[in-house]
């Protein structure tokens, strides 16, 4: 792989595991495949918005659908939403599209989920923290991870509400708890990136169960957004990401962001053997974008050179595809 000899390699179960599931996932998404989405701000759309934080800008769960060139059928996110609602955008999904209750149409669809972050601080009640069940302060410090299992929880009877729906793909983000976020950089002192590591190692374990109770054919595929907000953030520095690739409010991405990370999650569907080929050290995912996106007229590209063992990588994996 040419990778210098202090960067740490990823297990090789955790590579295979995204190959093998990735390719499967790629395989069974034929032309016009319906994409439904749920969760969070970070999975709405609002290109056609002009005022707000958060106007013109579209989730990357809605850019990857356009950039596989698939329609979504209902995107049912909803911005400070946590886990214990996502049953409800799943009501208005089966009660008021044309999605309904149907095995077959569901079973047709792909299923992205960005879910989990707002449970931690409160955003559904106005993060006010003296609401009941509210106390923030704590679900973000001493009691992390018992507010982390109940998320867990929430995500799985959500997933397994999907599949007895009738779904077969399901993309799963996991929460993007780094301090490449500006808004959470203070949060490195209760340990924010351990922490996001541990969090997503419990949404593995619980997706891999998951995996293997579900029917023949049930694919469910995790979004390692942490590793790809460290990679983008680290390309341009945290000074530079604000107005970039975060919005005014520090915490959610930019279009362009949003935009990197919807072709990172196309190339780990649609060239997954490149994408497990290009993990780096330190847990950050070094995407040959060039590579992934070369039938691709929308190709972004940040200023900020990439360091010479990263050259060697992406070098490496774009001769893999060759």
């Amino acid at each position: 792989m040419g990778v210098s000899a202090s960067q740490r390699e990823v297990p090789t179960d955790w590579q295979h595991a995204w190959e093998s599931r990735a390719r499967l996932l790629q395989g069974q998404l034929p032309a016009g495949t319906p994409v439904v989405i749920f969760g969070d701000s970070w999975a709405e759309d609002h290109s056609a918005s002009s005022e707000g934080v958060l106007a013109g800008v579209q989730g990357w769960p809605v850019q990857l659908a356009r950039q596989l060139g698939l329609p979504v059928v209902g995107n049912f996110a909803r911005g400070q939403s946590s886990t214990a609602s996502l049953q409800d955008q799943l009501q208005t999904a089966t009660a008021e599209s044309a999605l309904g209750h149907s095995a077959e149409t569901w079973g047709r669809c792909l299923v992205v989920l960005h879910s989990g972050g707002n449970d931690f601080i409160g955003a559904e009640k106005k993060y006010n923290p003296f609401a009941p069940g509210n106390f923030w302060i704590q679900h973000c410090t001493w009691g992390f991870k018992s507010k982390a299992r109940e998320v867990i929880s929430n995500l799985k009877f959500f997933i397994q509400s999907l599949m007895d729906l009738g779904c077969q793909r399901i993309l799963v983000s996991e929460p993007p708890f780094t301090s490449s976020v500006p808004a959470l950089c203070i949060a490195q002192m209760v340990g924010i990136n351990r922490r996001g590591r541990w969090v997503r190692e419990q949404l593995e374990l619980m997706l891999q169960e998951l995996r293997a109770s579900g029917a023949a054919g049930v694919e469910i595929a995790r979004v390692p957004e942490v590793e790809l907000l460290d990679f983008w953030v680290s390309r341009v520095g945290k000074r530079g990401c604000v107005g970039r690739l975060f919005r005014r409010d520090l915490f959610h991405p930019s279009q362009e962001l949003h935009g990197y990370l919807a072709q990172a999650v196309a190339c780990m569907l649609q060239r997954p053997a490149d994408f497990a080929a290009s993990i780096g050290s330190s847990g950050q995912t070094l995407l040959n974008r060039a590579s992934c996106s070369k039938d691709s007229g929308d190709k972004p590209s940040l200023t900020a050179p990439p360091e010479p063992d990263v050259v060697q990588t992406l070098q490496s994996a774009e001769a893999h595809t060759q």
